[in-house]
Order: structure tokens, then sequence, then C-alpha cells
């Protein structure tokens, strides 16, 4: 794990605890079990270390914005058949 994977309050706890540390840690997305095996000095990684990753990222990445085009495109192409029932949001429902 790097330094800037985690969010920066429980960054801060992470690599402040020494090695071999067994801990529940509570940050701002919750709580966590961490174990600290040890720490290694950062450094700069080869593209062959991080090609795979990138590939999954971007990949993500471009996912992501299709799904968003394409919902985009249907809420604008169906507007005209979209009808809301007002009376029904305002009655409570149960399943």
């Amino acid at each position: 794990m790097t330094r800037y994977r985690v969010p920066a309050d429980l960054r801060e706890v992470l690599f402040s605890l020494p090695e071999r540390t067994v801990k529940v840690v509570e940050s701002s997305l919750g709580a966590h079990l961490v174990e600290i095996l040890e720490h290694k000095p950062s450094r700069e990684r080869d593209f062959s270390e991080v090609e795979a990753e990138l590939i999954e990222v971007l990949s993500n990445q471009k996912r992501d914005e299709g799904i968003t085009r394409y919902l985009r495109l249907l809420r604008h192409r169906e507007r005209h058949k979209i009808e809301i029932f007002h009376e029904m949001l305002e009655k409570p429902w149960s399943l």
C-alpha cells in the first residue's frame, strides 16, 4: 500500500505505527483492523510494474464515462415517455 492510496486521516495513523503492530483504527471511512507487517521506503516504479494497474484504472474510467454518456442519451431520447405520478410519490408505500 502506498501513502497516497488512503485518506489523509487514516494515512497519518497507518504510517506512524511501528512494524508488527495490530490495531483497530478509526477514520472517516469507519473502523479498520490493521496489521503493519513492515515499512518499505518509497521508490519510483518502472512502467512494467504499473502497466496492468494503469490499464485497469483507465479502462474503468472509460467504462464509467461511457455509462454516463449512455444514461444521458437515454434520458434525453426518452424524456417525452417519462411520466411522474406526483400523487404516488406523496403516499406511503411498502413492499
